[in-house]
């Protein structure tokens, strides 16, 4: 078995487990041939005051360039993408827990929601005030 096919066997294995552990709220994994694709729904609170809606998301080790936030009528998209890190060379793994790869959350918004007025990147959580359209 060449390596390049080891090593997406050997990913795929590892994502398994941490999707039976049911340490995410959703992991989804596609295995082809050539590739393992992993796409995972990072958790989010959502809190409402007066006038805004505020949807946290946890989003640890992602720079806040890597992330894209669109909404588009009562569906706001946030995606992005957690790149695996660089190991030194033989390398024994003995857990992987953290997600790496692709993630994307959609959030249904309640009517009226339909400005994003600003976004906070802080301590690994993205904040987003979504304003009240009155």
């Amino acid at each position: 078995m060449p390596s390049s096919e080891l090593e997406n066997w050997m990913w795929l294995q590892a994502l398994k487990m941490i999707h039976k552990q049911g340490g995410l709220q959703r992991l989804e994994i596609e295995y082809t041939r050539h590739s393992v694709l992993v796409s995972f729904e990072p958790p989010v609170n959502i809190f409402e005051t007066l006038d805004h809606l505020i949807i946290m998301i946890a989003l640890p080790g992602i720079m806040p360039s890597h992330i894209n936030v669109t909404l588009e009528g009562e569906i706001l998209m946030i995606s992005a993408r957690r790149f695996i890190p660089s190991m030194p060379e033989h390398a024994t793994i003995h857990r992987l827990e953290i997600p790496c790869g692709h993630l994307q959350r959609r959030v249904i918004l309640p009517t009226g929601y339909v400005h994003i007025d600003k976004q906070e990147y802080s301590h690994g959580c993205l904040a987003i005030h979504l304003r009240k359209d009155q």
